[in-house]
């Protein structure tokens, strides 16, 4: 269902296209290949974000933390489960028995990431605070980071909650502009949420109490939620959105005025005598 699936784009150019499709189409078989089966901007209900900058949902901090080849590690912090590819390119020990399917004709097979991924939403086992910037590349070379350990929440804060040793975090609604999850905890808890961190969101309880959204793992959001079972709901609003509003009336109520000015000076020189 949408929302429920993130597709990290890279880049290839090279296509598999079966003889009976060249023999059909021609010259423009692989951009058809390529349009129908590869490019993640004719499937944009789930794309949420891509490393290619011409491609929609770039996201320029998601290809800074990112190397040219992603260890398995790193993807798996980040939500993603399957990959999806030329099937020679993923014929690696790592990856032997993690085969889902394949399409034979186009050379192309889904693989299971053989590292288990990170819920979209959890509460952290162990946030660690730490001053912004938080440098992406340190956190790769953490071996506490790669096997999805700690989470590093950028905050100002001199305290943090503890470790959330028990509790859940369950997403019951997925928009792209409004995320609701209820979380069930015995004490205060760091709930991560695997989406990006932007200008815009807000996060709110069910009793309306605004709750700071912190950046988390240099990439995505974190709140800090009280103990007890409550919903937090995120939602997006694009900055600057009312006074744009505003503004744009104000210009459209001056440039009526002027109308109307200019529509009474003319009747009112017509009907000089």
């Amino acid at each position: 269902m949408p929302g429920r699936f993130r597709l990290i784009s890279t880049l290839d150019s090279k296509y598999v296209v079966p003889k009976h499709i060249y023999r059909l189409l021609g010259y423009q078989s692989d951009q058809v290949v390529g349009r129908q089966a590869l490019y993640p901007e004719h499937n944009a209900q789930f794309h949420i974000e891509a490393v290619d900058g011409h491609l929609p949902g770039y996201s320029m901090a998601l290809n800074e933390m990112f190397p040219k080849k992603m260890g398995v590690e790193i993807t798996g912090r980040f939500n993603v489960a399957y990959y999806i590819g030329q099937r020679s390119y993923l014929q690696s020990p790592q990856f032997a028995n993690s085969l889902v399917a394949v399409v034979p004709d186009y050379d192309l097979a889904l693989f299971r990431n053989p590292v288990p991924p990170k819920p979209r939403a959890y509460l952290s086992r162990r946030p660690e605070r730490a001053t912004p910037p938080v440098d992406p590349a340190a956190l790769l070379r953490r071996p506490d980071f790669l096997n999805g350990d700690v989470d590093v929440i950028e905050t100002t804060d001199a305290a943090l909650p503890g470790p959330a040793l028990s509790g859940s975090a369950v997403i019951e609604r997925y928009a792209p502009e409004e995320v609701r999850v209820r979380v069930e905890t015995p004490q205060p808890a760091v709930l991560i949420l695997l989406d990006a961190f932007d200008q815009g969101w807000t996060a709110t309880l069910e009793n309306g109490l605004e709750l700071p959204i912190m950046r988390a793992n240099a990439l995505v959001r974190a709140v800090v939620v009280p103990a007890g079972l409550h919903t937090v709901t995120f939602r997006y609003e694009t900055p600057l959105l009312r006074v744009g509003a505003a503004a744009s009336l104000a210009g459209m109520m001056l440039c009526l005025g002027m109308i109307v000015h200019a529509s009474w000076r003319r009747r009112s020189h017509f009907s000089a005598p």
